[in-house]
């Protein structure tokens, strides 16, 4: 009889299993032990790698947004292109879309790079509108 113990599942599926439930039920919503259960590891081990279910929910809409392939938003010019990208992304696996929702009605960046200031301020002056209403152009685009 062996006493080896199953080899605790990788991050992608803990991910995987993590955004099925965030993506429905966000952060508030999100059940950790189902997540623990879909991802075959106990709740507590969930716990000892992430810390938190914030934590555990800040991390996967980071990786999801690794996996994106729909460019950064740089210009006015970028958002087209950047919301065909969504688009084609909602229609492949909607999941990911809903997640940056949610995450997005926690506060968190939304995926499309870093340093977001600058992008509004680059679109603001594009457009010439406040920098308030950059932001909501490109929330918008984001999220509709």
């Amino acid at each position: 009889m062996s006493n080896k113990t199953a080899a605790p599942p990788s991050r992608e599926v803990i991910f995987q299993a993590a955004l099925d439930e965030f993506s429905s039920n966000g952060l508030a919503g999100g059940r950790v032990d189902e997540i623990s259960a879909q991802a075959g590891l106990n709740k507590a081990n969930l716990y000892r790698i992430f810390g938190s279910k914030k934590k555990l929910f800040e991390d996967c809409v980071e990786w999801a947004a690794s996996h994106l392939d729909i460019g950064s938003i740089e210009h006015v010019s970028d958002l087209e292109n950047y919301a065909v990208g969504l688009a084609r992304l909602s229609l492949k696996d909607d999941r990911f879309l809903r997640l940056f929702v949610w995450a997005a009605m926690e506060g968190l960046s939304l995926p499309g790079g870093d340093n977001w200031d600058k992008k509004i301020s680059n679109i603001a002056s594009e457009l010439e509108v406040t920098s308030d209403r950059a932001a909501m152009i490109i929330f918008q685009v984001i999220t509709n």
